[in-house]
C-alpha cells in the first residue's frame, strides 16, 4: 500500500486518501471513514479524476459514499504504476460543482 495523500475539505473536515489492494487488477480508493451525503461531491470529483487518468487502461469503477473501487487492466498497468496514477489524479482534488443543468465536473489545484 502506498502512502495516501491529504486533502483539505474543510477546517473540520480532512480527506484521508488510502489505497488498499483488494485483488491482482483492483484497488480501493477509501476517501472518507463515515457515509455522509456531503461526500458525493468529492466521490463524483475523484471519479471523474481517475477516468481520466487512466483512460483505456480502466477497466470498472465503482464509486460509494466512502471508497472508489477502480479495476485495471493488469497488462497495461502493474500495481505500483496504477497507485502512481491514482495519487497523481487525486492530488489537489477539489469537490465538484454543479452547474445549471446537472452535470457535474471537477477541479484540481494545480
Amino acid at each position: 500500500m502506498k502512502p495516501g495523500i491529504e486533502t483539505t475539505r474543510t477546517e473540520a473536515t480532512r480527506i484521508k486518501i488510502r489505497i488498499e489492494t483488494t485483488a491482482m487488477d483492483a484497488l480501493m480508493v477509501r476517501l472518507f471513514d463515515t457515509i455522509d451525503e456531503a461526500n458525493m461531491a468529492w466521490v463524483i470529483a475523484a471519479d471523474q479524476a481517475l477516468r481520466d487518468a487512466f483512460g483505456a487502461a480502466l477497466t470498472d469503477l465503482v464509486p460509494s459514499y466512502t471508497t472508489l473501487l477502480v479495476h485495471y487492466d493488469c497488462e497495461q498497468l502493474d500495481h505500483g504504476a496504477a497507485c502512481q496514477l491514482i495519487n497523481q489524479a487525486l492530488s489537489g482534488l477539489s469537490p465538484c460543482q454543479y452547474p445549471s443543468g446537472g452535470a457535474t465536473r471537477y477541479s484540481r489545484v494545480v
